[in-house]
């Protein structure tokens, strides 16, 4: 269900103070992220990204942030540095209800294809009074047609399981077909089994004391995936991740909101095999990536490896200015960050 545009364009930030409250807040809403002592990014700048047939896909992006705390808004734009304004282009408009929740998310209509790739309008977030979310839509243009996500939550031995069914239709008024997944977090919002019963895929998880996502195992009919990760660093402090809980809300770590986060490394490699999205802004920070697929049951029993590299610059306060991601399959990428 994920927006073309959010595939495509992995953007940015201009700069706004929130007020402070209490620092121990592990969700922050937009309002309450300066308690964490963690800078935003004024801007992100894609200044390379390249297939693994060598063919640049984005080259030189620059994309803005403007913050709207009185109006629960944050504002993307696109910006032409041939002028000072940083807010060339309107790209789009991510609110939030009182309670720092995600409830929408606009593209602007410009009239250009480059701004609406596939012609998505509007993504609603339809929430409880908990806050819950009852069903996510993704709305067309002239409201013709649109696929839902709708949810159910239900408590399981201190942890949570959320069952989710996706409505479909593929640019049709018609339903095209419906998708049922099963996620299980722990009580730190981690996590741990992504179930998918349509297909008989299953997804476990291990992660490292501090989170982070440290191995995981796909099984599914037709191949077998074990993913390993490291990382160089990890702030001891405690240092949250305030880009990716400003600009995704509250539940930002559900699979489905983090869905619609362009800031995030989240490569496929054309088999869906990576089932976990980085933030760019993240305080740990993500080395490598070791990927070990296996066919099975009549598929040719082939095997890949595929590893892939991430490399940091960090400014005086330990906010990344650049990353630099590399694939053995031949992708590459270079973000930078001003703050």
């Amino acid at each position: 269900m994920k927006s073309t545009f959010y595939l495509l364009i992995i953007i940015v930030t201009c700069a706004a103070t929130f007020t402070s409250c209490n620092k121990n807040s592990a969700n922050p809403t937009p309002q309450q992220l300066d308690s964490l002592n963690a800078a935003l990014p004024k801007q992100i700048i894609i200044s390379s990204t390249t297939d693994s047939e060598g063919t640049t896909v984005t080259d030189n992006v620059v994309i803005s942030f403007k913050y709207d705390t009185t109006n629960r808004m944050i504002q993307l734009y696109f910006d032409d540095t041939t002028n000072t304004n940083p807010y060339d282009v309107l790209a789009e408009t991510y609110t939030y209800n009182i309670d720092g929740y995600l409830i929408g998310i606009k593209e602007a209509d410009n009239g250009t294809d480059d701004q609406n790739l596939d012609q998505t309008y509007h993504v609603t977030f339809n929430r409880n009074a908990d806050n819950n979310i009852n069903y996510v839509a993704e709305v067309s243009k002239d409201g013709s047609w649109y696929d839902s996500i709708y949810y159910k939550y239900e408590p399981s031995n201190g942890e949570t399981v959320i069952t989710t069914v996706d409505h479909y239709y593929e640019g049709s008024p018609d339903l095209s077909g419906e998708d049922t997944l099963v996620y299980t977090y722990n009580s730190n919002h981690g996590l741990l089994q992504l179930a998918d019963p349509s297909f008989q895929t299953n997804t476990l998880f291990t992660l490292n004391t501090n989170g982070t996502v440290q191995s995981y195992v796909t099984t599914t009919p037709a191949y077998n995936a074990t993913v390993n990760y490291t990382y160089a660093s990890g702030l001891p402090d405690g240092k949250a991740d305030a880009f990716t809980q400003a600009l995704m809300g509250k539940d930002y770590y559900l699979s489905d909101v983090l869905d619609f986060d362009p800031f995030v490394h989240s490569y496929n490699h054309g088999n869906d095999y990576d089932e976990v999205p980085f933030p760019y802004t993240s305080p740990y920070h993500i080395s490598s990536a070791n990927f070990k697929v296996v066919g099975i049951n009549g598929n040719n029993n082939f095997t890949d490896n595929i590893t892939d590299t991430w490399s940091y610059q960090l400014n005086a306060q330990n906010n990344v200015t650049q990353v630099v991601f590399n694939s053995s399959e031949g992708d590459n990428e270079t973000i930078k960050l001003r703050y």
